[in-house]
């Protein structure tokens, strides 16, 4: 029963990633492979991936803040 309703999880956002992936300008998608999406032990784990993708996309960030409002970027 769980593989079906992984199965049909995957399917959807599988569909509805196209969407709103063609409208943004910056992903931050933390290195999770792995994990399934029941692995609740994993929690502090995979924060911790969260927090090194954000990291990571600083500079990015920083660089679009800096032309827009540079007065946020010290």
């Amino acid at each position: 029963m769980f593989q079906v309703v992984n199965r049909c999880m995957r399917i959807l956002q599988s569909r509805c990633d196209s969407s709103w992936r063609r409208e943004t300008d910056l992903e931050i998608a933390p290195d999770v492979g792995g994990a399934d999406w029941s692995a609740f032990g994993l929690g502090p784990k995979l924060v911790e991936a969260g927090q090194a993708a954000a990291l990571a996309s600083l500079p990015k960030i920083q660089g679009w803040l800096a032309r827009v409002r540079p007065e946020l970027v010290n």
